[in-house]
């Protein structure tokens, strides 16, 4: 689970979970060291995938506030 737990850890720290991405992120880059046979254009992509995953959790964390401020 190298690459998705890198989108879904980047996702929980975007959700307001106390978890820094400055841990996540260098991870993301020995796992990128430890893959010496990706090309170096796969650095690009780790950085989309760590975006990706701040996306998904900021609409999580958007999702619940909007839930939690609707009245009804």
């Amino acid at each position: 689970m190298q690459w998705p737990g890198v989108v879904v850890l980047m996702a929980v720290e975007s959700a307001c979970i106390p978890l820094p991405s400055e841990i996540i992120m260098p991870l993301a880059g020995w796992i990128l060291i430890k893959n010496q046979s990706l090309p170096i254009s796969f650095n690009l992509i780790a950085g989309i995938l760590g975006a990706f995953g701040c996306t998904i959790g900021s609409l999580a964390a958007y999702w619940w506030g909007q839930k939690a401020d609707d009245p009804s």
